[in-house]
């Protein structure tokens, strides 16, 4: 046998031995020669789940709770308790937004509320002290518009006369309504004094009701008092200082009128006015002694 023949023997032969080993360690042939592993190597794999421990492919079907088998029915409860702790996390957190937006939203009404109120109480404020204005011009409007139409009264002019056999002294006097409305239920009133010249002993005669003079006074007219005699005689002795040795008396006379006008108030009106007496039995003028007239109003305190 030549050498060219003994070595492809020996190759056919090597190459069958080799191919033997193969299938053995793959198929795992009794008798085949084993291969050891390292020491701590995982030479088993990982096997994929068989039945039972597949869970049913939906767990949201109703069919999950009715599997037969124990394992994958108690698979499919805890994926069904899962997702429910899924989705409670999820609303939990969609429960804490709405809380804090609800807590904001309270908050913000709260303010709105406080804001409001005080609004409100600035408006009530503001309408009062509107209405409190608007009641002081209706007011003074009233105030005025009375001013403008009332009565007015003054007195023009002041005569008197002395008797010289009984000394009473007469009385003329003259009231003047310079107003636009009429004067009513005027009543007149004179109070009278006298002295001797220089002397600072006055005697004066108080009015009685029976002095009153009543009456009533147009606009713009003139009313004249007829002639009163006032019990207040003035005595022989000054009568004769007057008479007889040619001295002086000065004459007081303090002059008050009161009228009611068309708007129910009462208006007051007091003038005095003084003259120097040196005849008896003839008529002579008083004059003013104030430069303007007294003028007050009785019981509603308006000015006359």
């Amino acid at each position: 046998m030549s050498s060219r023949f003994q070595s492809i023997l020996i190759a056919t032969a090597l190459a069958s031995g080799f191919a033997t080993h193969a299938d053995a360690k793959a198929t795992g042939t009794p008798g085949a020669p084993v291969t050891t592993a390292p020491p701590g190597a995982n030479t088993q794999p990982t096997p994929s789940p068989q039945p039972p421990f597949i869970a049913h492919h939906n767990p949201l079907d109703a069919r999950c709770y009715r599997e037969t088998d124990h394992d994958r029915a108690d698979l499919c409860a805890q994926w069904r308790a899962a997702l429910a702790a899924e989705a409670a996390a999820a609303s939990s957190a969609r429960a804490n937004i709405i809380a804090i937006v609800s807590s904001i939203i309270s908050a913000l009404g709260i303010v709105g509320l406080l804001v409001t109120l005080w609004l409100t109480r600035t408006a009530n404020t503001l309408s009062r002290r509107a209405a409190e204005a608007a009641e002081r011009t209706a007011q003074d409007s009233r105030q005025i518009g009375e001013a403008q139409a009332r009565c007015y009264l003054s007195i023009e002019a002041v005569r008197a006369y002395i008797s010289e056999s009984d000394g009473r002294p007469r009385l003329l006097v003259s009231i003047r309504n310079s107003g636009a409305s009429p004067a009513l239920e005027m009543t007149w009133t004179a109070s009278l004094g006298y002295a001797r010249t220089g002397s600072q002993a006055i005697r004066w005669h108080a009015p009685s009701p029976a002095d009153t003079i009543r009456g009533a006074i147009a606009p713009g007219r003139v009313f004249d008092v007829p002639e009163v005699e006032l019990d207040f005689p003035i005595d022989s002795a000054e009568r004769a200082h007057v008479l007889r040795h040619g001295e002086w008396l000065q004459l007081y006379a303090r002059l008050s009128v009161t009228a009611n006008d068309v708007f129910g108030k009462s208006v007051a009106t007091e003038e005095p006015f003084t003259a120097a007496v040196h005849d008896l039995d003839v008529w002579f003028a008083l004059e003013a002694t104030a430069a303007q007239p007294v003028r007050t109003v009785s019981a509603d305190g308006s000015v006359a």
